[in-house]
């Protein structure tokens, strides 16, 4: 396994105990749903993890590179 992916299944664990991790998706407002996110990189290497919470399940909706462009209700349904 290459080491992004390595780092990005730790922190997709680290998940399970802190759910309310993140900031807030700039896509929330327009979809209309919380969508949490948080980063994982440095500079032009950031990766995206877009996720929701609801009750006690955590639900990745994409992990993407930071530079692709903005998700849609569409990308996301």
């Amino acid at each position: 396994m290459t080491q992004s992916v390595e780092k990005i299944n730790e922190l997709l664990t680290t998940l399970e105990n802190h759910p309310q991790r993140g900031d807030l998706a700039a896509e929330s407002e327009e979809i209309g749903q919380e969508i949490r996110e948080v980063l994982l990189g440095h500079r032009r290497y950031k990766h995206r993890i877009l996720f929701q919470v609801s009750s006690h399940v955590v639900t990745i909706l994409r992990v993407r590179h930071s530079s692709r462009d903005s998700f849609t209700r569409e990308y996301l349904s």
